[in-house]
């Protein structure tokens, strides 16, 4: 085919091309030697092998885990614990690791020694990088859990909720004290005006009286001019 048509022929991929290419050598033919070097150089370069390292760590970065914190089971990704590379929850956690979690049970739950409360807020920042705090989750609780895990991002956040949290019940403190003061004055403004009205009570009783007095010493003197002026008459 090649004397014919100047094309180097089909072969099965089965067939060592070097044994034809010594013998298109072996006979001088030197054109056929430079087409089999070309297609092999275009053709038959071998791939190498595909490395599945990286593959493998994605993989295992979406692994779905299940923790067991302080009896509270928790559901996460792999890659939300890894997700601040420098605490210690992603050097638990981080294929390979060195730190892997002390305890794992048989059916692959991770047993962790923590706050269960505490720990659904560090969870929930590792997801959001947001400060969530339930009802019943104080931000001073979360601090000491936050530096366990090597958090400093997550105790700053906590400082600042904590201080404005602090803040905020010193102005309610000082807004009662406020009011308490300005009822005790109101209060005390009362007590003057019933203790004047008690005053003006007490001074009507004695005018009352005096008038009540005379009124009956005028009354008996004027029985008493009845009673003359009928005996005189």
């Amino acid at each position: 085919m090649f004397f014919r048509y100047g094309v180097v022929p089909q072969v099965s991929q089965d067939f060592d091309r070097r044994v034809l290419r010594g013998a298109a050598e072996h006979c001088g033919l030197d054109d056929l030697v430079k087409e089999l070097i070309s297609d092999n150089d275009n053709n038959n370069v071998k791939e190498k092998p595909r490395d599945n390292s990286g593959d493998k760590a994605s993989s295992s970065m979406t692994d779905w885990l299940r923790l067991n914190v302080g009896g509270t089971i928790y559901e996460t990704s792999r890659s939300t614990l890894t997700s601040d590379a420098e605490s210690i929850l992603a050097r638990m956690f981080e294929p390979n690791s060195n730190l892997p979690p002390a305890t794992v049970t048989e059916e692959g739950c991770y047993q962790i020694d923590a706050c269960p409360r505490s720990f659904g807020v560090i969870l929930n920042w590792l997801r959001y990088r947001s400060l969530i705090l339930g009802n019943d989750v104080q931000a001073e609780d979360v601090l000491p859990v936050a530096d366990y895990f090597g958090l400093p991002e997550l105790r700053t956040l906590l400082e600042r909720h904590h201080e404005k949290e602090t803040e905020k019940e010193g102005k309610i403190i000082s807004c009662i004290e406020e009011s308490v003061e300005k009822i005790e004055e109101v209060l005390q403004h009362v007590e003057c005006e019933f203790s004047a009205i008690n005053d003006k009570l007490e001074d009507f009783k004695v005018e009352v009286g005096s008038f009540l007095f005379f009124l009956v010493i005028g009354f008996k003197l004027t029985l008493a001019d009845v009673h003359r002026g009928v005996w005189n008459g």
